[in-house]
């Protein structure tokens, strides 16, 4: 009877003995678990904490990078040279324009719009153009002025005539329109526009024409008998002095 009651005692100490080290294992698993959360957290966070302060020197940025410390790979924040934009890359802004030479093949490079240019509204500009009138009945001496064409100026350097789906491009200099290609660069029109921002007027305008008010003229560079000509009103504006129709330049306002 006494060796029974020694057994289940020694029996219930195992028991409890069992129980102790099976909590003692579960708390070091936690613990274990805690602990390696608790490494994670620092490897993911404190090091974008400690790259927030970190600043760098003019022309250096700050990378996430790998390197070798004590036999392992890790990464760190370190201030790295930027790279330089390569020296044919394109750029948005300011790139020159190519523009065919009257009469001949190739291009030559045009300048990007002047830092001088003077104030131009965007938009559609209506011509007219004032000419003799050619009537037997009207009395020597007599003018017509009639609407021409519109020429809308859009922002990003391009233009178009009306009825005109192909455009041009174009861009300002000082107080100068410069077309570079379309119908007012082309054989028999290489035109440019003066812009006079008070407004300017038309020769021997008639009505229902506005005598002024006009803000953008346009000219033929060449003579070559185009439309507008060269010179106004004159018949000699054809090529090599040829006759041409005595007509005004385009005066044009929106």
């Amino acid at each position: 009877m006494g060796t029974k009651q020694v057994l289940k005692g020694d029996q219930s100490q195992m028991r409890s003995l069992k129980s102790v080290q099976l909590h003692i294992s579960v708390r070091h698993v936690v613990i274990l678990a805690a602990a390696a959360l608790a490494a994670v957290w620092l490897a993911a966070f404190v090091p974008a904490a400690q790259a927030k302060k970190r600043h760098c020197h003019s022309g250096y940025t700050l990378k996430h990078v790998r390197t070798h410390q004590k036999g392992r790979v890790v990464r760190v924040w370190r201030c790295v040279k930027k790279h330089a934009k390569h020296a044919g890359s394109p750029s948005t802004t300011g790139s020159p324009t190519t523009t065919p030479p009257p009469g001949g093949s190739g291009g030559t490079t045009t300048p990007p719009p002047a830092s001088n240019a003077v104030p131009f509204p965007l938009g559609a500009y209506q011509c007219w153009q004032t000419a003799p009138s050619t009537d037997p009945l009207m009395p020597a001496g007599t003018y017509g002025s009639s609407v021409v064409t519109t020429v809308t100026f859009n922002g990003d350097g391009t233009y178009h005539k009306s009825n005109d789906y192909v455009g041009g491009n174009w861009h300002e200099s000082g107080n100068t329109i410069v077309f570079t290609s379309g119908l007012l660069w082309q054989s028999g029109s290489y035109d440019q526009g003066v812009i006079y921002p008070s407004g300017t007027t038309m020769p021997h305008a008639t009505s229902p024409a506005p005598a002024s008010g006009y803000t953008l003229v346009i000219k033929d560079t060449v003579q070559e008998g185009g439309n507008p000509p060269s010179q106004e009103f004159s018949s000699t504006d054809g090529p090599n002095g040829s006759y041409s129709p005595p007509e005004s330049f385009f005066y044009c306002k929106m």
